[in-house]
């Protein structure tokens, strides 16, 4: 289980919005961020002074879009392997998962995709084992597209 934590002395990467000497040393991995929410989540991490950003996105995704500070990966994060292996890379600090299946067609199409997008049980029971011993904070953005 991961906790919910408010910010404090323990967790200073959770300090409030006007601390960003905590953001400057802190790893944040955003999943999903060459998506629609993905894109304004990376923008507003580069705005708090947020020194290393990384982004996960789909095996074939254009990412050259991306700001030259942020670190790409390409990865498939709905395979335990796929998701412990940029985990183990990356150590994040924060985990912000924006990544989604949310086109409905794509969705009714594919129903175990879909599920494995936007149900991420692979993703959340890595960042578990990965997460053990050190804070970590786990951010997941849903959809109302969502089998299963």
């Amino acid at each position: 289980k991961l906790p919910i934590f408010r910010g404090n002395a323990a967790y200073p990467f959770l300090a409030p919005l006007d601390a960003p000497a905590a953001m400057a040393e802190t790893t944040v991995l955003v999943l999903g961020g060459t998506g629609y929410v993905g894109q304004f989540v990376i923008q507003a991490l580069i705005r708090r002074g947020t020194a290393r950003i990384h982004v996960a996105h789909r095996p074939g995704r254009d990412a050259a879009f991306l700001p030259e500070t942020v670190q790409r990966h390409s990865a498939d994060v709905t395979s335990a392997e796929g998701a412990a292996a940029l985990l183990a890379e990356v150590r994040p600090d924060i985990v912000v998962n924006c990544a989604a299946m949310s086109a409905l067609g794509a969705c009714e199409k594919d129903p175990v995709g879909a599920e494995a997008a936007n149900c991420p049980q692979q993703l959340v029971e890595a960042v578990a084992a990965q997460a053990a011993g050190a804070p970590r904070l786990f951010v997941h953005f849903s959809t109302d597209i969502v089998y299963g």
